[in-house]
Order: C-alpha cells, then sequence, then structure tokens
C-alpha cells in the first residue's frame, strides 16, 4: 500500500529504447547454453556493453544505449521503464530520467508503462517470428501486472513489470530478463512462476 506521503510526490516515467539492435542481441543471449557465465561475458563485450562504465553502480553491465544490467548469466535482467515517486527526501531528484540515454516525463499513472512494455513485446514478436509462448496476468487492480515468455531451447526471455527492488519511492520497472529454464519443464501459468524472471 502507497502511503498519502508518497502519493504527495510527483510520479514520473523514465524509458531507455529497446532498440532493434539491441533487441537482436537480446535474441542472440538467449540462444547461448545456460551455465557459462565466461561466455555471456565474452558476448557482452562483443556487442560492446561495458563492465567499466556502468550506469549504476550496483549493475554488472552497461549497454551503449545507457541501460543497466544485472546479473551474469542466469538470470540477466534489463530495466527499460520505470515508474517512480520523485521528491522528498529519499528520491529528491529523477535519477533514472537524468541518465544517458534516458528520457524521462511526469505522469501519474504506473499504467503508462504498459504501451512501452508492448512495444518490447512487438520486437521480440518480429524478431523470433512468433508471439509469446505464454501470458500470464494479475487480475486485481490497481496494479495489475503482466508478463509474457517466450522459450528459447534452455532458457526464457520475458518482458514484463514487477516491483523495482532499489529505492523506497520507486514503485514499478519493466524490463527483459533472460534465463535457464529446462526445455521440459511446463511454461509459467501466473505470475508466482514468472516471477523470479522480473
Amino acid at each position: 500500500m502507497i502511503d498519502d506521503e508518497v502519493l504527495a510526490l510527483d510520479g514520473y516515467v523514465a524509458h531507455c529504447a529497446i532498440t532493434p539492435e539491441l533487441a537482436g542481441q537480446i535474441v542472440c543471449l538467449a540462444r547461448l547454453r545456460p551455465g557459462d557465465s565466461d561466455v555471456v561475458d565474452t558476448t557482452l563485450r562483443s556487442f560492446g556493453w561495458s563492465d567499466d562504465d556502468v550506469p549504476i553502480d550496483d549493475a554488472r553491465f552497461g549497454t551503449p544505449q545507457g541501460h543497466a544490467v544485472w546479473g551474469d548469466d542466469d538470470p540477466i535482467a534489463i530495466p527499460f521503464a520505470y515508474f517512480s515517486y520523485v521528491g522528498g527526501e529519499l528520491m529528491p531528484e529523477d535519477l533514472w530520467g537524468g541518465l544517458p540515454g534516458w528520457s524521462s516525463r511526469a505522469c501519474d499513472e504506473e499504467e503508462s508503462l504498459d504501451p512501452l512494455a508492448d512495444e518490447v513485446i512487438g520486437q521480440f514478436t518480429t524478431l523470433l517470428s512468433r508471439g509469446p509462448d505464454c501470458e500470464v496476468r494479475t487480475a486485481e487492480e490497481p496494479g495489475r501486472r503482466r508478463g509474457v515468455a517466450w522459450r528459447i531451447g534452455e532458457k526464457l526471455l520475458v518482458v514484463g513489470r514487477g516491483k523495482g527492488p532499489l529505492f523506497y519511492h520507486q514503485v514499478e520497472h519493466v524490463q527483459v530478463c533472460i534465463g535457464a529454464y529446462p526445455h521440459d519443464r511446463p511454461l509459467p501459468v501466473d505470475l508466482d512462476g514468472i516471477h523470479p524472471f522480473l
């Protein structure tokens, strides 16, 4: 539950686009065999992703577009949009909107993240020549969430919304995530099954 103090702050949506080139690189990562972080690191560097100049200290890599990348091989998470409340002592400034490659706009609704997710889902649908293998959602309002996933060999490629864990006033993020998922394991049927990826 969001308290009245947070609701009195300004809501912002910060966004760093998943370009077609980056989407293609993410699909290449999803096709790598799971369990070999050295191969993943080498591949990330070959894409021009940097582990020296990361946008956020805790991130493992940064993309040339400006995304922070968390994880090594299982899973890799690439947030591309955040809804956050800005103001007050805990988050006086729009952290994400001020980073290179990111843009930000004032917005009152967390649901403004949904069109950004839909755009990225459309890119992967085009690249993979098929829609997601599964789609899960929560039914309750407010804070309805959705996640979609493609099975690619021994991995899932997931796009979805989740709670942002890093900052007190950061409410939601949307990210692409790749993680190991055995080919004989049934696809997730609810958000709990897809939650480890978000």
